[in-house]
């Protein structure tokens, strides 16, 4: 990013052979041992930067679907669940007594199917016995049709016994998930809110399970980039308390923006260990680009409150200059304000430097 004149010297005491200095250039410390260098501008690409808060890219809300006392209670908050899991168990009187005699219906179609099909084996047997009879020419066409009906209405009655026990099935299958609240998705249950004993009512959530495989970052944008930004954009996270940012991809830009905020809403899909929802973060995106002054960071010097840099003019005179920093990118530091293009500054041994002294300079062979 930094970009420096070609005229980088390193300061040294001054040798012999100079004309004796002034009382004013006497009363100013001298300076040795620096190096500097002349800033120029370089491009460099341009950011927005926000904050946002991290959720679950999926969030349900589970509740019972019959009214019932709660019999069990499986899971806690914080417990990883699968797909289909068991979360609690209710225990209604009515669904009860539904549910024994949708199972006791099921055991009948279960029992007319193993009817169905030994009356479909006998036919079919039957039916190839009068087929080599009528091929001999021993019975007549009409008895032969009459035993391929038979088969044929065996086989539809075989069918016809089949679907119902299948429907049977399916009717105990609904009574049973009555009565047990189970995980949608996989995720974590990050939410309780019954216990046992107490009674679940249809619409109430009991729990709340989020889905931890993909999580969105979302993050209110201002107004002035509405029209720049489009799905497909990347974007670096950092999450509060993270080593590294995560990469974001843009899956979801508001068509409008928010009269009141003047921004717009935009998500991005975003992957990584340890992510969980309710998590604050700043969003970095990259959305043109610009030509600024970068500097070393060691160059830069704290006072205190104060910032600067030290600056050398052409007389070789020292100064503490005040700027205000940007952004920072591999060891550099962007400047805002406070150096000027074709500016020296000291970029090493700032240590040594003293504000109003002076340089002398040797050039290097």
């Amino acid at each position: 990013m930094l970009i420096l004149g070609l005229c980088m010297t390193v300061w040294a005491a001054a040798g012999c052979g100079k004309a004796k200095p002034t009382a004013a250039e006497v009363s100013r410390p001298p300076v040795a041992g620096v190096t500097t260098a002349v800033v120029q501008k370089t491009k460099t690409v341009s950011y927005y930067e926000t904050s946002g808060t991290m959720k679950a890219l999926s969030v349900s809300a589970i509740s019972a679907k019959v009214m019932g006392t709660v019999t069990q209670v499986l899971v806690q908050e914080g417990e990883q669940v699968s797909a289909g899991q068991v979360l609690a168990t209710l225990e209604d009187s009515d669904l009860t007594a539904r549910t024994a005699a949708a199972q006791a219906a099921y055991q009948e179609a279960l029992k007319g199917v193993a009817v169905a099909e030994e009356q479909a084996k006998l036919d079919e047997v039957t039916h190839q016995r009068y087929l080599q009879l009528y091929q001999e020419k021993a019975i007549a066409r009409q008895e032969m049709d009459q035993k391929a009906t038979k088969r044929t209405v065996s086989d539809l009655e075989l069918d016809k016994a089949r679907a119902g026990a299948a429907r049977a099935a399916a009717e105990v299958q609904v009574y049973r998930t009555m009565t047990r609240i189970t995980a949608p998705t996989k995720g974590i249950v990050t939410a309780k809110k019954i216990d046992l004993g107490s009674t679940a009512t249809p619409g109430v959530p009991l729990f709340v399970v989020e889905d931890t495989s993909a999580f969105t970052f979302e993050v209110d944008i201002d107004e002035s980039l509405a029209g720049v930004l489009r799905t497909g954009m990347t974007g670096d996270i950092l999450i509060s308390g993270a080593n590294k940012p995560l990469a974001g991809i843009i899956t979801e830009v508001a068509p409008a923006v928010d009269p009141a905020a003047r921004k717009f809403r935009v998500k991005l899909s975003v992957a990584g260990e340890g992510l969980k929802s309710g998590l604050y973060g700043k969003l970095r995106l990259p959305i043109g680009s610009r030509e600024a002054i970068f500097v070393p960071a060691a160059a830069v010097v704290t006072k205190g409150q104060l910032t600067g840099v030290y600056v050398v003019n052409e007389a070789h005179i020292i100064t503490y200059r005040l700027v205000r920093l940007g952004t920072t990118d591999k060891g550099t530091v962007e400047i805002l304000s406070g150096l000027s293009e074709g500016e020296r500054v000291i970029i090493a041994g700032v240590e040594k430097a003293v504000d109003g002294g002076k340089l002398n300079e040797v050039k290097m062979p």
